[in-house]
């Protein structure tokens, strides 16, 4: 395909997810090729996974019998709404264990969920990713994978709902906007993953900018993030938690992450059972 192919193409769908922004989560790969077009005078084959989405864009477009309405503008969260503060350590964990931890809250502020995980040894903050980019620097994939904990572990306590979810990572807020991190390919298999699993759920997720330390929830969920700050108190709440174990997809992926997007699938299909038991 050719460079002026590929700015036409995506100009049209550009266009086209005005009317279905759920599309939008499916560009990513396609701006990767047009990058690519652009560096080099030659036309381009397209890559396997912009074939893959192009599919998805041409179910929706043949699509006969469920023909989706204009969607209204985009608006802010209610009042009446959950909430999910979240935060992630990065780097070396050589002063103890380190990872992510979630905690959230209902409609009336009362605390649902919390949980902890720590990076897994020899797993994540070891391994690089394509460009030889180490994990435990890549704050905004670390990010993210706190911030999906509650859509994998309780995803029915979350169907049908506005939820807020606040970070102190910009990344991740302007990443969820586009569906995608232009750069971190694995940040991205992450969004798609939690666009999927919301977009199944049918509920409508915000996310906000929290700045570290600045509230009683950041302070916790930033403890826990780290063993060595986890407090008494601290692990006294997580332990009033019995969450569901995390999916063998996304263990494995813990272990030895990588860029393909096939995650979104199995971790979709994880809710969608957790989601019939109840």
């Amino acid at each position: 395909m050719t460079l002026k192919g590929m700015q036409i193409l995506l100009g049209r769908l550009n266009d086209i997810c005005l009317m279905c922004p759920f599309l939008n989560g499916f560009k990513r790969s396609l701006n990767d090729d047009l990058g690519k077009a652009q560096r080099t005078k030659d036309n381009i084959v397209l890559s396997k996974q912009s074939k893959a989405d192009m599919l998805v864009w041409a179910g929706f477009l043949t699509d006969k019998e469920l023909w989706c309405p204009i969607h209204p503008r985009p608006a802010g969260p209610p009042v009446f709404r959950k909430e999910f503060t979240s935060d992630a350590a990065g780097g070396n964990s050589k002063n103890g264990k380190i990872g992510c931890g979630n905690v959230g809250f209902s409609e009336i502020g009362e605390i649902i969920f919390a949980h902890q995980l720590f990076w897994p040894e020899n797993g994540l903050l070891q391994k690089m990713d394509a460009k030889g980019a180490k994990f435990e620097n890549k704050t905004t994939t670390l990010e993210m994978v706190g911030v999906i904990l509650p859509f994998l572990l309780i995803p029915h306590k979350l169907v049908g709902q506005h939820i807020v979810v606040k970070v102190d990572n910009i990344a991740c807020i302007f990443g969820w906007q586009s569906r995608s991190v232009a750069g971190d390919r694995c940040a991205s298999v992450l969004i798609r993953c939690l666009h999927l699993i919301t977009s199944y759920l049918g509920s409508i997720l915000h996310f906000q900018h929290l700045p570290r330390m600045s509230s009683w929830d950041a302070e916790l969920a930033d403890r826990m993030s780290r063993e060595r700050t986890t407090t008494c108190n601290d692990k006294k709440l997580l332990l009033a938690f019995h969450n569901r174990k995390l999916p063998e997809a996304f263990s494995r992926w813990l272990q030895n992450p990588s860029e393909n997007y096939s995650l979104a699938s199995g971790l979709l299909q994880h809710v969608e059972h957790v989601c019939k038991l109840v």
